[in-house]
């Protein structure tokens, strides 16, 4: 039986990448493995509920997931790969016949959250410090997006979202980059994420010249562009910046070049650095957005969606649109009075007072990408972050456990630096810090199906865990098998309260792929004073 091999391949015959495959694992010496092409619809369902993606190839050992082509590569240059070969030499492959397919079908389908979360109605908010959202929503879009009807849940953070971040974000965004090359940057990071409903509001926010601005962008990216297009290099180079952040694939002296590129036009080295800032704080904004609103699984809006497909054939993917108008829940008199937007953002300035010291209070430090931040945003996302990680009344997410997602998230964006602080910050808020060393060793384990000692956590943070992961995919899907866990275990309240973790770690990610920023050295002893793993490939792929 030398043929025998317990290394299972979905793939697509004829894709290229699924080409690539078979002679990747023939390289390391894998001859002969157990072939699936997913034109049976059968083997695609079992590729999706087994992996939880709906990428191409998947590559499993034993019922060990791998994942694709670029990541059997890379471990086999490391030597994981045969690590990994060894470990599970005596386990059996995936058996396909030893599954119903009728339950592989129902479990690859991709659910939608918004059957379990029930509408919040957030436009006649009784609440003065709402009501600032209320009035710029309608003289910005016309009426209160979907995203909120959901976030309005946690009214705390649909606020903190608002004021803390969003608006003096974009606000500030538009002054530096102005209003075109903030639609190119919110579509271009939405669009490498694979998130349809930011990328409609992206091409239809500002009508005429938001749909205008991603046409020029495509074109120039095609190398169409014409003396009226405004997309130069260096633009659609920024833009660029915004899509690579998504994918954490900022090239190391990336910057560089924008520098040199900026200076033949004259433009100052400060200036190129303000735009820069813009761009990922932008970035982080809708890091937040993609995966939030793709956990959701929220409508797209009916009036811009269909603006979007007729002049741009914007696809709108696996969010559904139910109407050709877009909502009318802001046609009625708003209330006034209360608090101004930029009262309010002074309240969470005026809170937190001292970032540094407010933040060491909460999660034992300044965490490193907050002092990244401009002076003047650090208080108001130091609020905002806390206010996420802080654990929430009757609910099953810890602040210990909310740590330990983002760090499950960071490990599978390939951001070890954020892991590393997020690790920290867990082990400082936990009630048994002994365990939690214990937790974190084996939290990326069972979020991967990579193994893991279960015993370390509940069976509601098992399936937590495993949407974190999830959450962390591009494109990002919630196959029942996994959304049936979460469903079953955490009401709608919590469920927002996890995404919006999930999606908090998101924007740090795309803040930090463009924002290099130094470790804390409280961060450095602690990982040495406890021997921590800190190899990434050892960390993604545990054998334990």
């Amino acid at each position: 039986m030398a043929n025998q091999s317990n290394i299972t391949v979905f793939l697509q015959g004829g894709e290229l990448e699924s080409e690539k495959i078979k002679k990747v694992l023939r390289d390391t010496g894998n001859l002969f493995f157990t072939r699936h092409d997913t034109e049976n619809s059968i083997h695609e369902d079992a590729s999706v509920y087994l992996s939880g993606k709906t990428t191409l190839p998947q590559v499993f050992i034993g019922q060990y997931p791998i994942g694709s082509t670029n990541d059997v590569e890379r471990l086999w240059t490391s030597r994981r790969f045969r690590d990994i070969l060894h470990f599970f030499a005596e386990t059996p492959g995936i058996d396909i016949d030893a599954y119903n397919a009728k339950s592989l079908a129902i479990g690859a389908e991709d659910f939608k959250f918004i059957e379990h979360i029930p509408k919040s109605d957030g436009t006649n908010s009784q609440d003065p410090e709402q009501w600032p959202i209320l009035h710029f929503y309608k003289d910005f879009f016309g009426f209160w997006p979907n995203t909120f009807v959901y976030l309005h849940h946690w009214p705390e953070v649909y606020k903190q979202f608002v004021y803390c971040h969003n608006m003096p974000t974009i606000q500030s965004a538009k002054k530096v980059l102005g209003p075109a090359m903030l639609c190119a940057v919110a579509y271009s990071t939405s669009n490498a994420h694979g998130c349809n409903y930011c990328q409609v509001h992206s091409v239809a926010t500002m009508g005429d010249l938001s749909m205008t601005t991603i046409e020029q962008l495509r074109l120039s990216r095609l190398e169409q562009r014409d003396e009226n297009n405004p997309f130069d290099e260096y633009w659609v180079s920024m833009a660029d910046l915004a899509s690579m952040a998504t994918l954490n694939q900022v090239p190391e002296n990336y910057l560089d070049r924008l520098h040199a590129l900026a200076a033949e036009s004259g433009k100052s080295s400060a200036v190129v650095n303000e735009e820069i800032m813009s761009v990922a704080l932008v970035s982080a904004a809708f890091g937040f957005l993609n995966v939030f609103n793709d956990l959701v699984g929220l409508d797209i809006e009916g009036g811009w969606a269909m603006a979007a497909e007729e002049r741009l054939q914007q696809s709108f993917g696996r969010h559904a649109v139910n109407s050709d108008q877009n909502p009318s829940n802001l046609d009625h008199a708003l209330p006034t009075g209360g608090p101004s937007i930029e009262e309010m953002m002074s309240k969470y300035v005026e809170k937190v007072k001292d970032t540094p010291s407010y933040c060491k209070e909460r999660v034992g430090m300044l965490p490193p990408w907050i002092a990244a931040f401009p002076k003047h945003l650090q208080p108001l996302h130091a609020s905002f972050y806390t206010e996420v990680m802080a654990p929430q009344a009757q609910s099953l997410l810890t602040a210990e456990f909310k740590h330990i997602i983002a760090y499950v998230s960071h490990l599978e964006k390939e951001h070890p630096k954020l892991a590393e602080a997020e690790a920290y910050m867990a082990h400082f808020v936990s009630n048994d810090q002994a365990k939690t060393l214990k937790r974190m060793e084996h939290a990326f384990a069972i979020a991967s199906q990579r193994g893991g000692n279960e015993k370390l956590f509940s069976s509601a943070e098992q399936a937590a865990l495993q949407l974190a992961y999830l959450s962390a995919q591009m494109p990002l899907i919630t196959p029942y098998r996994f959304s049936e866990k979460i469903v079953a275990h955490f009401p709608a309240d919590t469920c927002i309260e996890l995404f919006v973790v999930c999606g908090m770690a998101s924007l740090t990610q795309r803040f930090t792929a463009i924002i290099d920023w130094s470790q804390e050295t409280i961060v450095e002893d602690f990982f040495h004073k406890h021997k921590l793993e800190r190899d990434l490939e050892k960390l993604r792929y545990p054998l334990l």
